[in-house]
């Protein structure tokens, strides 16, 4: 998470191992006087800090059940932003979100397939539409473009998983890329290019299976 300056309010940070560390940056250049920190143990996270699951669900051990027309592990956004613009023929409402027509995209359909544009595909687990499976949230890792998808390479994901993950960009799915042949061994804080049609990993904190030693 991030304070802005001038800003009331920023998406919740959500610590789920029960720990979390506050860094507050001043210089003689950006004077801030400092900042004030509302939390909660034990709720849900929510859009308004007074309430859980943004009124939008039930809030049970820490997870959000959602509404049937909102998603999101906060219940805060709609599952079909706007009715998906059916009104004008850019799409229609399922229970999985909206489903666009051939010319149109965008979490309401409101885009053009032909025009570029930004939305989130997810930003984190529970944030999906539909079921789809997750590789674990990783620090210190990689992205390369790989054509039209993302690699991620290597990362410090505190769990015993692949090295390697693909993400496919028109189908919105992650999937474990399996090498045939050894490979390295498993690593954060590196650099990672691709160079035709080799993947090269250079340097980082290769970890280690005493966890004295990390």
């Amino acid at each position: 998470g991030v304070l802005m300056r001038d800003s009331t309010w920023t998406r919740q940070v959500i610590a789920r191992s029960g720990v979390a560390l506050l860094h507050f940056f001043s210089d003689d250049a950006y004077a801030m006087e400092g900042f004030n920190v509302t939390y909660a143990a034990y709720s849900c996270p929510s859009d308004d800090h007074r309430t859980n699951c943004s009124n939008h669900g039930e809030c049970e051990d820490g997870t959000c059940r959602c509404e049937n027309d909102w998603i999101g592990v906060a219940c805060d956004q709609a599952l079909c932003p706007d009715n998906c613009n059916a009104a004008y023929g850019a799409g229609a409402c399922t229970p999985t979100g909206c489903v666009c027509t051939p010319s149109r995209t965008g979490a309401d359909c409101s885009q053009e397939v032909s025009a570029a544009g930004w939305g989130w595909a997810w930003r984190e687990a529970g944030e999906a539409r539909g079921e789809k499976a997750l590789p674990p949230p990783a620090a210190g890792h990689v992205l390369l473009n790989y054509g039209e998808d993302l690699l991620r390479v290597g990362g410090e994901t505190f769990s015993d998983t692949e090295f390697l993950y693909r993400y496919n960009t028109s189908e919105q799915t992650w999937s474990p890329v399996v090498t045939s042949t050894p490979a390295p061994a498993a690593r954060l804080a590196h650099s990672a290019i691709l160079y035709k049609n080799e993947l090269i990993v250079y340097g980082g904190v290769v970890a280690h299976l005493d966890p004295e030693r990390g």
